[in-house]
């Protein structure tokens, strides 16, 4: 018979956060299609902003910053949930190097956020238009709070002796 995994081995907080990453790796993509800001110029235009239309639009202008925003925004955050599912829910003997790789993973995947602001904070300086923080800004900020929490636990719960 097989090993137990981490999440058959787990106690109730343990099973909870493997199964809120879950619900996270579920809802991460979706953030990335909901309006994060609106931003109107002259009363007259308005568009609304999402991570991936964001960044399609980026790499028309500028791939480098499509990149940063793809890698850090979806890609990174994205993988570092797919790890965590992976070590609660199918690695029976996790290496402690899985752990180290999951932790990189959250640091990297928290600068999202920074870029976001950095993006806003830019367009208001030019005082072209208005820039309105719209519903998926705050459930994107949500969830990458909550993956940072999931991200704590994991590391606290996995490693604790069973």
């Amino acid at each position: 018979m097989r090993g137990r995994t981490l999440y058959h081995k787990a106690g109730r907080l343990g099973r909870a956060t493997a199964l809120a990453n879950l619900v996270l790796l579920v809802i991460l993509p979706v953030t990335w299609t909901l309006p994060l800001v609106r931003n109107s110029a002259f009363l007259v235009l308005s568009s609304e902003v999402t991570i991936f239309w964001g960044a399609v639009e980026l790499a028309r202008s500028d791939l480098f910053l499509a990149l940063v925003v793809a890698v850090f925004a979806m890609v990174l955050p994205f993988l570092k949930c797919l790890l965590y599912s992976w070590l609660w829910f199918v690695a029976t003997a996790p290496r402690p190097w899985h752990f180290k790789l999951g932790s990189v993973l959250a640091k990297l995947s928290m600068t999202d956020v920074f870029l976001i602001a950095v993006i806003i904070l830019a367009v208001k300086g030019l005082r072209i238009g208005t820039v309105e923080p719209l519903y998926g800004l705050y459930l994107f900020s949500g969830v990458v709070l909550a993956s940072v929490a999931v991200s704590i636990l994991t590391d606290l719960t996995a490693r604790r002796p069973v």
